[in-house]
């Protein structure tokens, strides 16, 4: 969990070990609520931090907040992925290479962990299974090789594929690649055989 972190994580993780446990708390639960899509994306940094001054005594700056949540949605997002066990939670974060923690901020977000955990880890895996994409379009040409090191390669007959994918998020994605009349046959059959077990599926 955390092998890697952005630039600013260590400075977010200090910010929050400086937060009321109940300040942590709400933000945990915004930040869960956000990779689950019980609020809507973007979040809304300017309200919580209303929310959370409305705790704090000493006034805390947008920018903070802002990377104290980001920080959050991090650390729980790879929890979910990695299906962190609640005993296993504190050793993790104390682990982040960096990072300080205190004893306060980890119980305040491990409650929140053990409460959403199985919430999280639903939400994430139900996205990911959502995030590939479609084939909306498939474009081929083919092509001949006339200049090459090696002297059996010239002359050489291939087609070159172009797919185009479309995204959950509504972003394209070209992909080209080239492949001999070998491949092209292999894929073709491959195809046959999935079609087939699709007819045979219903």
């Amino acid at each position: 969990m955390l092998a890697d972190v952005p630039p600013g994580f260590a400075g977010a993780v200090t910010h929050l070990c400086g937060l009321e446990q109940e300040t942590i708390a709400i933000l945990a639960h915004e930040s869960i609520n956000h990779l689950t899509h019980e609020v809507e994306s973007p979040l809304d940094f300017n309200a919580l931090t209303q929310k959370a001054n409305g705790v704090e005594s000493v006034a805390q700056d947008i920018d903070r907040i802002t990377a104290v949540v980001r920080a959050l949605v991090l650390i729980y997002k790879e929890a979910a992925i990695a299906r962190v066990e609640i005993d296993n939670f504190g050793p993790a974060l104390r682990a982040v290479s960096g990072t300080s923690w205190t004893s306060a901020a980890i119980k305040a977000l491990k409650a929140v962990w053990k409460e959403r955990a199985a919430e999280a880890a639903k939400a994430l895996s139900v996205t990911n299974a959502l995030s590939i994409g479609k084939v909306v379009d498939v474009d081929w040409k083919l092509a001949v090789t006339t200049s090459s090191r090696a002297s059996e390669a010239i002359s050489r007959v291939y087609a070159t594929l172009q797919l185009t994918i479309a995204r959950p998020s509504g972003d394209r994605q070209l992909v080209c690649f080239d492949v001999s009349p070998a491949q092209l046959k292999d894929t073709i059959k491959a195809v046959g055989d999935i079609s087939a077990a699709m007819d045979t599926a219903v």
